[in-house]
């Protein structure tokens, strides 16, 4: 039996073969090396079982007599070390005879590229990884001695139901700035969080396995995309990092290991309460979520912009390559016909002038069911933005509507109702049954982001429903008092009340606890999708996948 493992820890890559065979033979492979004058016979005396071992990494060693069609040829072993070392990595081997073997490689994080947050901590620069952060936290001035507070020895921000452990950034990286003054300050004796500065406290809230605390940092800076380096031998031993990265700007940045900072830290675990927050405690501000679009153009003034979460692939063919049917393009793609969509055709924007050699980008979406491609003159850009999303200054079907990124007017295409507009014949849905109570079937859509909330709502009006639209929680409460709707759906991730706190208040509710609840988030987990399911959602869906959160709704209703 041989088995294969594989794990990130620590800011490396751990790959592990194991196997329960016959094992390795120290003794053997010393006198085979004494044999082929690899090493010295007093050297294999004074050799430990390990080092022994490890002669198998020796170029030109083999302990077979004659080379067969199945032998070893001496060349392979060396090659991998030899490899692995030049990564920055190293090769372990642990065996015992009639026993078996296991080989762990350590490969550094190097050339992963990541999506992370440049924080700053005493006016240094951090990078955070994306992958880590939950949501962001800013705490008003005048709230910090109210939402701050010791418990069993730590502090802890209540955050909505929860009690959340604080890390201090600077204080846990002993940076020079006192960790008694700023917007990083630390709570008093008294049990409260003293500071005198008048800027908000920014805490990022970090979810590590089942951890969950905030981390303070003095400013929240932009979102990166980095190539993550390995970091120096001197540096290997400091735990809250996990590596290092080239800013844009030049600059070398450490890029934090959150483990590590839990580790060092030594956070108790609080257990959740579930009380009533005071109503007189104000409010604590969760920030927009951060998108990343695509920008490009079409060979015209105009740009555009697609989420790049919605995008599978990004190609750039020759324009001898497409063929024409009727008055339709196809492109051999991946041994599909993949029917290519110009935007000039179904929006009202300006044709440019088709090519008839060079090459053309396409852009392959994830999530149809037919192969569809968007056609685009080039790649400008990645960018990472708050949407502030205008619906009305430019208005047609098939646009979300407008925004301003990168300081330039930027179209929103709705790629699913282009393709809707582009190919009628493939996307009729079939009328079923009416299921709901009184007439057209109505869905309580909560989303905080304006941009999710408008993609979300027009999946939802395409397909017929009504749609009644909350912006937290809180508010979707307290139209489920007033109001008969046939499903709900929720974002995860809400200031006031969230999503967990929501459906937990729905449960409990004797007329509403039999209501279907979709939530909808921007990650696909499957550990937070289980989580979901057992904490009282009907369904777990991404809030971009259209094509599966209307079929899933469509079964909610029906059950």
């Amino acid at each position: 039996t041989i088995e294969l493992k594989a794990c990130h820890q620590g800011g490396q890559v751990l790959l592990v073969v194991m196997d329960n065979g016959r094992g390795v033979d120290g003794k053997l492979v010393a006198r085979k090396a004494v044999e082929k004058g690899l090493i010295r016979q007093d050297q294999a005396n004074s050799m430990s079982e390990k080092d022994r071992v490890r002669l198998i990494f020796r170029p030109g060693f083999s302990t077979v007599d004659q080379i067969t069609d199945l032998s070893g040829r001496g060349v392979g072993m060396d090659v991998v070390i030899t490899n692995i070392e030049h990564l920055g990595g190293t090769v372990d081997i642990e065996t015992k005879v009639n026993k078996g073997t296991k080989i762990t490689l350590v490969l550094p994080l190097t050339l992963a590229i990541v999506s992370g947050l440049l924080i700053k901590a005493d006016d240094q620069s951090f990078i955070l990884p994306e992958v880590d952060i939950d949501e962001l936290v800013r705490v008003k001035p005048d709230e910090i001695k109210t939402r701050i507070n010791a418990v069993q020895d730590a502090y802890v921000l209540r955050l909505r139901d929860t009690l959340l452990p604080l890390v201090n950034l600077n204080k846990i990286l002993g940076l020079s700035k006192s960790a008694d003054s700023g917007p990083s300050s630390i709570a008093t004796d008294s049990g409260q969080y003293a500071t005198d500065n008048t800027k908000p406290l920014r805490i990022l809230v970090i979810k590590h396995d089942e951890s969950r605390f905030g981390l303070i940092v003095d400013s929240i800076e932009s979102a990166e995309e980095i190539v993550v380096k390995p970091l120096p031998r001197y540096l290997k031993k400091m735990r809250c990092f996990s590596g290092v990265c080239i800013l844009g700007n030049g600059k070398v940045s450490l890029i934090l290991d959150v483990a590590g900072i839990l580790k060092k830290a030594a956070i108790r675990n609080i257990e959740e309460t579930k009380e009533e927050m005071p109503s007189d405690l104000g409010e604590i501000t969760v920030e927009a979520e951060i998108q990343t679009f695509l920008l490009f153009d079409n060979n015209t003034p105009e740009r555009f912009a697609v989420p790049l979460e919605l995008i599978s692939r990004i190609e750039r063919v020759p324009v001898s390559k497409i063929e024409h049917i009727k008055d339709r393009q196809f492109l051999q793609y991946h041994d599909k016909k993949l029917r290519l969509i110009f935007l000039e055709d179904y929006l009202p924007v300006q044709k440019p002038e088709r090519l008839s050699e060079g090459s053309i980008g396409i852009i392959v979406p994830k999530q149809t069911k037919h192969h569809l491609g968007i056609v685009m003159n080039r790649a400008i850009n990645t960018l990472n933005a708050v949407v502030e999303l205008d619906t009305t200054t430019i208005m047609a079907p098939g646009l979300f509507g407008s925004a301003i990124l990168d300081g330039k007017i930027t179209l929103l295409p709705d790629m699913y109702r282009v393709f809707e507009l582009a190919a009628p014949e493939w996307y009729a849905t079939k009328k079923k049954g009416n299921t709901c109570s009184q007439g057209k079937c109505r869905i309580l859509l909560a989303e905080d982001t304006p941009f999710f909330r408008m993609v979300e709502k027009d999946y939802l009006t395409s397909a017929g429903y009504e749609v009644i639209l909350a912006e937290d929680g809180r508010k979707a409460i307290q139209i489920l008092e007033e109001e008969t709707v046939d499903a709900v759906i929720l974002d995860i991730v809400m200031p006031r009340m969230d999503g967990w706190a929501t459906i937990r208040a729905i449960r409990s509710d004797e007329k509403l606890k039999h209501l279907p609840v979709m939530a909808v988030t921007s990650l696909g987990d499957e550990g937070m999708a289980q989580k979901g399911l057992e904490a009282g959602f009907t369904e777990w869906e991404l809030k971009l996948d259209k094509t599966r959160l209307l079929e899933k709704l469509a079964v909610m209703l029906e059950d």
